[in-house]
């Protein structure tokens, strides 16, 4: 294992690079849906339910290739093999996404490279709210749903447009996005 993850490290001289890399296949595999999306993407999808979301990654691509890059570091210092375990839990954190629109999305990322992923959507103003069942459900929508979405969803758009109220997130299991 060891002869191995050496000539990894060997891959480039230049770990920023390396990261950058390795970061680059995080954000190409499969997304993991948390189940938050943004007031603004919510409200735009009520009002029409063929809106596009935007997938954000709210880790870094950068950190999640350096996270990995500590890993080889470890193993080839301590000569011990790498936890799957440890890159399991580094691939599931990077490869999370909430949904947000576009224009978040760009506002989001200049944030980002100045402070962590939660100030980013406090400096932002864009609040997260679970909105799984929103998202996930697959081909035509009926009517009827619809009109569910729209009265479970309508309120909480709302009260976010009403700075007065105050707002909460639960949260619930993650989904795989293919």
């Amino acid at each position: 294992t060891g002869a191995a993850l050496t000539s990894v490290r060997q891959l480039s001289n230049n770990r920023t690079t390396f990261a950058r890399m390795l970061g680059q296949l995080l954000y190409e595999a499969p997304k993991i849906f948390t189940g938050l999306a943004s007031v603004r993407l919510i409200e735009q999808k009520l009002n029409d339910f063929g809106v596009k979301a935007c997938f954000e990654h709210h880790q870094s691509r950068q950190k999640g290739g350096k996270a990995l890059l500590s890993l080889v570091d470890a193993a080839i210092n301590t000569c011990t093999p790498v936890s799957k375990d440890d890159v399991y839990q580094i691939v599931h954190t990077h490869c999370q996404v909430h949904l947000t629109t576009t224009q978040e999305n760009s506002l989001l990322r200049r944030h980002q490279r100045k402070c962590s992923s939660d100030a980013a959507y406090r400096r932002a103003t864009i609040e997260l709210v679970e909105a799984r069942d929103l998202f996930t459900k697959k081909g035509r929508h009926s009517t009827e749903w619809k009109q569910q979405m729209i009265s479970k969803y309508r309120p909480i758009v709302d009260a976010y447009n009403n700075p007065t109220i105050v707002r909460t997130s639960v949260s619930e299991p993650l989904v795989v996005i293919n």
